[in-house]
C-alpha cells in the first residue's frame, strides 16, 4: 500500500469515458488511476475492452516525480510497475510511455546533470532490446537486461516469479 501511494496509484470504482459526444462507463473490478503528474492520468482496467487509457504523451516520464533532485544511478526503464519495484529494490528510475518513445537530448541533458550515471533497462525482448539500443546510441549509454536464460523479461516479473532477494542479486550482478 506505501508503495502504491508513493508513486500515485490509487484503486477506482468507475471511468466515465466522453467519446464522440457519447458517454460510456467502465465499472470493473481491479480497476487503477496512475497520476503521472498535475492533469496527466493514466487508467489501467485489465479486465475491460478499455485496458489503458490515458492522456499522457511522449513528454511524460512516469515515476519522474518520485526522483530526488540528484544521485548515483538512474534506470530508465519499460513501465511504471518496473519503477516500482526498482525502488523496493534500491534503484531510482523513471520510464517513458512506451520503449519505443524517444527521449530528447534536453531532457537526456537534465537526467545527466542530476544523475552521475544514467542506464537503459528495457525489456529482454526484441522491442526492448531494439528501443534500448536506439537509446544507447543517441545519447551514448549503456544498458542492461536481464539474461535470457532466466526466460523472464523484466524485473517485475522476476521478483514475481523469484523474490525480491533473488532480484536484488541479480541487479548486484
Amino acid at each position: 500500500e506505501e508503495d502504491l501511494k508513493l508513486f500515485d496509484i490509487y484503486p477506482i470504482q468507475w471511468l466515465r469515458i466522453i467519446k464522440d459526444g457519447r458517454v460510456k462507463v467502465v465499472n470493473e473490478m481491479f480497476m487503477y488511476v496512475y497520476i503521472i503528474d498535475k492533469g496527466v492520468y493514466k487508467f489501467l482496467s485489465p479486465y475491460s475492452e478499455y485496458k489503458w487509457l490515458s492522456n499522457c504523451n511522449a513528454e511524460h516520464f512516469q515515476g519522474y516525480n518520485q526522483l530526488p533532485w540528484t544521485g548515483e544511478l538512474l534506470l530508465i526503464t519499460k513501465a511504471l510497475k518496473d519503477v516500482a519495484v526498482l525502488r523496493k529494490l534500491g534503484y531510482y528510475s523513471i520510464a517513458p510511455q512506451s520503449e519505443q518513445n524517444p527521449i530528447t537530448k534536453s531532457f537526456m541533458k537534465l537526467l545527466k546533470n542530476r544523475f552521475k550515471q544514467i542506464m537503459i533497462f528495457y525489456d529482454n525482448d526484441i522491442p526492448g532490446i531494439s528501443g534500448a539500443n536506439k537509446l544507447c546510441i543517441t545519447h551514448e549509454l549503456n544498458s542492461i537486461i536481464i539474461p535470457k536464460e532466466t526466460e523472464i523479461k523484466d524485473i517485475s516479473d522476476y521478483v514475481k516469479y523469484r523474490g525480491l532477494e533473488e532480484a536484488s542479486i541479480l541487479m548486484k550482478e
